[in-house]
């Protein structure tokens, strides 16, 4: 619990002397970049190459959202649930300040995907549109309300949920036929078994 903690400390020691505005831009500027780069590594000339390109920055942000998820999910367990608890006298969470800044962080950034992607969707892989920007649009909403009312850990305990997403990622990258009901089932039996402990 105690390297767990202070690892999220120096994180988010880091994190608090960057200004949200710089952290989403910097995100959408880094995700950015990482697409390009995807696309010079990936093969231009398969039937799917569309599909291919529309995970490339979801592929990224699994990467971030499993890794956070991860450290987030152990906070949970190591804290035996107490930062999820409501402060009896203003409804907050008794999160600690390094849990917060972490957690808006990946709020911003996960913010900057929705965006970026979006904007890409409607750029490079239009074909894609209509799943991404229900998708996106509406977790965009989700995320600034978290942030508005300051309970952005909720989103954050719930990153590792992602964690199916890439696995199917890679299978999308790769350009290999995903294993549906293989891939369905673990979504379903992680978030399942995550929402069972953590209720």
């Amino acid at each position: 619990d105690v390297e767990i903690a202070v690892f999220g400390e120096e994180v988010a020691q880091v994190l608090s002397e960057i200004p949200d505005w710089q952290i989403f831009l910097g995100s959408c500027a880094m995700l950015t970049l990482l697409y390009f780069g995807g696309l010079v590594l990936l093969p231009n000339k398969s039937k799917n190459a569309n599909r291919r390109r529309a995970w490339i920055i979801t592929f990224f942000s699994s990467v971030v959202m499993s890794f956070s998820g991860l450290y987030f999910a152990l906070r949970l367990y190591t804290t035996r649930g107490t930062i999820l608890l409501p402060d009896p006298l203003d409804g907050s969470f008794s999160e600690s300040p390094a849990d917060s800044d972490v957690s808006k962080a990946l709020c911003l950034f996960i913010l900057g995907y929705c965006l970026t992607d979006t904007l890409f969707c409607l750029v490079h892989y239009p074909d894609q549109v209509s799943i991404g920007l229900h998708h996106h649009t509406g977790y965009a909403v989700l995320l600034v309300y978290l942030m508005h009312s300051g309970k952005s850990l909720l989103f954050a305990v719930g990153a590792i949920e992602e964690f199916p997403t890439l696995i199917l990622s890679i299978y999308e990258l790769w350009g290999e036929t995903r294993p549906r009901m293989a891939t369905g089932l673990a979504i379903f039996a992680m978030r399942l078994t995550y929402h069972l402990y953590v209720t």
